[in-house]
């Protein structure tokens, strides 16, 4: 949760991101999901 959080903090102080806070939502959350994918599949199929 925190790291969602500080991942919208940041690309707020991107001129692009700040017009599109939306997209920077979603960018953040893609990323926590293949993030969280990965790990997941890391952790219990190694």
């Amino acid at each position: 949760m925190y790291l969602g959080a500080l991942g919208i903090s940041y690309l707020g102080k991107i001129q692009f991101f700040a017009e599109q806070l939306i997209l920077a939502k979603v960018l953040i959350m893609g990323s926590k999901f293949v993030l969280n994918y990965f790990t997941k599949r890391w952790v219990f199929e190694k």
